[in-house]
């Protein structure tokens, strides 16, 4: 059977519940400062807008819809951990932690079977069933939920756990009663009521640790239950078999492991799957409890006595073993010593006649060496020589071979040389030719749009010239030839300019000679009737632009009149 190993918090609970959470996102944080928490109701204010629901891990989820239970797309009633699209309308109902919980449950007033009232703390270790990877069924959660009830389990554990405490407490005595505590072994029930319980079972131990380190290498298994005891010579045991007090305290043990299966029986078909039963404490009547402290703390002095005893003796054993061992070993290692020294001196004899023939082999074969490697350098030099004239003549023989390919081949590539050149030359002709053709025929064809450029280019230029004539601020342009109508317009245009009532210049006098001129004209003066004082010597300009007639008085700054 696979074995499963559950991982709880020690803090017990005083009893089971459900209650409303803010959320499914602060479950963790709610579940872990509240022991007694099992069924948490999250609600869905502030999130109810996503289309989507939260469900951490750690905890079994049911969903409704409206109110009304929906199953998982798996088809399990219980939701996996994670995110899962949700309409607005869905929420999760109920979080039940999957933690093992644990649950203080005191029975008091318990009867032994030698009549003594006893009182006997338990706590529960539990869980909720229903995990799939464990082979449970998730319906056992929506039967806890909705049928057992966190407050209903809990005055169903309480009320079992009482019958079973009292009725176990009624098969035993209470000295067994005593040794159902949880965590004890027989070596710490030896000292269980002693006011100097630390000091006994420190004691202990360390016989037990000694005692090991001397047997270890004889026997196998190891001395601390309580069932071996050291006699005569040093690995030789005795299985001593379990007293009356020992007996108890191994019966109040499995005690336990069936009271465990009996609550596993009756709350397993509810989804609840008992993990443990913690007996954390037996109170006796204080009378009962002084005399087992005495009758233990006796006990555990014999033994310790006994024990240091046989100690001390294998001790002493122990010590003359290796005192004798220590002179075995020196008269062996005198012994071995001048074994070896006459082993050397024979060794070295040996060596030194093995070297004498060895120098007198090596002088022979230095001469042998010697004589050879001279017959091989007089026969290497004849061969170095011999191979020396061939290469040289092996040389001779492919240089000429050489030059006459390489004249060869110069004479073949001068030859093709020429006739490339030839046809390169014939072909650039041509192409020059065909060049020249087609420039022809090209220009031939741009003929036409080369004259509409240069009519539009002289176009672009009178415009050109037009809008600097335009731009030009001292310029007057009129539409007649009539000089005197000019003339009038161009003094109008002078006087006009000195309107702001600045000091009178040479420009404006003449203006206002001409206009006067022009009155006197009007009027039916003649011209020898009155002084019209000539133009200065630049005289009128008469540029003639596009049949347009200019009159102009000179000055730097007159206005022009076309």
């Amino acid at each position: 059977k696979n074995q499963r190993i559950f991982i709880y918090d020690r803090t017990m609970a005083q009893s089971l519940y459900a209650k409303p959470i803010a959320s499914t996102r602060v479950a963790d944080d709610v579940f872990g400062n509240d022991s007694g928490l099992m069924v948490g109701l999250p609600e869905r204010s502030g999130w109810g807008v996503l289309p989507f629901l939260i469900i951490p891990e750690g905890y079994y989820a049911l969903v409704t819809t409206s109110g009304r239970e929906i199953k998982h797309s798996s088809g399990s009633c219980v939701w996996p951990s994670g995110y899962h699209s949700a309409g607005p309308f869905t929420k999760v109902s109920h979080l039940v932690s999957k933690r093992a919980i644990v649950f203080d449950a005191p029975v008091k007033g318990c009867k032994t079977a030698d009549n003594v009232t006893v009182q006997i703390d338990t706590a529960l270790v539990f869980r909720v069933m229903g995990d799939e990877k464990y082979g449970e069924s998730p319906e056992l959660v929506r039967k806890f939920v909705y049928q057992v009830t966190p407050a209903g389990l809990e005055n169903q554990l309480k009320d079992s756990l009482a019958e079973s405490i009292r009725v176990l407490a009624r098969s035993l005595k209470h000295t067994s009663v005593y040794a159902c505590r949880t965590g004890r072994t027989a070596v710490e029930a030896v000292a269980a009521d002693d006011d100097e319980q630390g000091t006994a079972e420190a004691k202990i131990s360390d016989y037990q640790k000694r005692s090991k380190d001397v047997v270890s290498p004889l026997v196998s298994g190891e001395i601390g239950s309580g069932d071996i005891e050291l006699v005569g010579e040093v690995g030789e045991v005795e299985v001593k078999p379990l007293d009356e007090t020992d007996e108890a305290d191994y019966d109040g043990a499995e005690v336990v492991k069936v009271l465990i299966d009996q609550l596993n029986k009756e709350f397993k078909e509810q989804g609840v799957e008992i993990i443990d039963v913690l007996i954390q404490n037996v109170k006796l009547p204080e009378e009962i409890a002084r005399q087992m402290s005495g009758k233990t703390l006796v006990r555990s002095k014999q033994e310790y006595e006994r024990m240091e005893q046989q100690y001390d003796m294998q001790d002493i054993q122990l010590k003359n073993e290796v005192e004798k061992t220590k002179l075995e070993i020196q008269e062996k290692s005198a012994k071995m010593e001048a074994e070896g020294k006459k082993a050397v001196k024979a060794a070295s004899d040996k060596l030194n006649e093995r070297m004498t023939v060895r120098q007198r082999e090596l002088t022979e074969l230095l001469s042998e060496t010697r004589v050879q490697v001279d017959t091989v350098n007089a026969e290497s030099k004849e061969a170095t020589q011999k191979l020396r004239f061939e290469k040289e003549q092996a040389l001779q023989r492919l240089r000429l071979e050489a030059e006459q390919e390489a004249a060869s081949l110069q004479a073949t590539a001068d030859a093709t040389t020429k006739k490339i050149r030839a046809e390169t030359k014939l072909q650039i002709a041509k192409d020059l030719g065909a060049a020249k053709e087609i420039l022809a025929q090209a220009e031939q064809k741009a003929d036409t749009f080369l004259q509409v450029s240069r009519e539009h280019e002289l176009r672009r230029t009178r415009l050109n010239v037009y809008r600097k004539l335009a731009n030009n601020g001292q310029l007057l342009v009129t539409n007649t030839e009539n000089k005197d109508i000019n003339m009038m317009l161009l003094a109008d245009n002078i006087l006009g300019s000195k309107a702001d009532g600045s000091v009178s210049t040479h420009e404006s006098i003449l203006a206002e000679l001409n206009l006067l001129r022009l009155a006197a004209n009007a009027y039916g003066l003649r011209e020898n009737q009155t002084y019209i004082p000539e133009h200065d010597s630049s005289g009128n300009n008469n540029d003639t632009l596009q049949n347009v007639t200019t009159t102009s008085i000179p000055t730097s700054r007159r206005p022009r009149v076309h």
